[in-house]
């Protein structure tokens, strides 16, 4: 990743269009800027999915107050949505 920045750097100081316009500032910005998308990382998902049992279809549930929040109608798993086993306990908050 610190290569990806260098990069970026070095285009910003010699090969950019307008580097003749940019501040020594704006390099920086862009640099931080650069640094928090690339060190970005992604969020764990808020909702888990869970076979119901006697309609043999998965249900969504909130990870965070453990509500149900939508029954699937077509056969499946939800797609990018991690599947929870039995044994795993949900936290309610409320």
């Amino acid at each position: 990743m610190k290569d990806k920045i260098r990069e970026a750097v070095e285009y910003l100081e010699n090969g950019h269009p307008y580097k003749d316009i940019l501040s020594q500032d704006d390099i920086i910005d862009a640099i931080i800027l650069l640094d928090k998308y690339l060190n970005k990382k992604k969020k764990r998902p808020e909702f888990v999915q869970i076979l119901n049992p006697k309609t043999k279809r998965y249900v969504k549930i909130n990870k965070t107050i453990g509500d149900i929040v939508s029954h699937k109608k077509s056969k499946g798993p939800y797609k990018n949505i991690p599947i929870r086993r039995r044994n795993e306990k949900i936290n309610k908050l409320g």
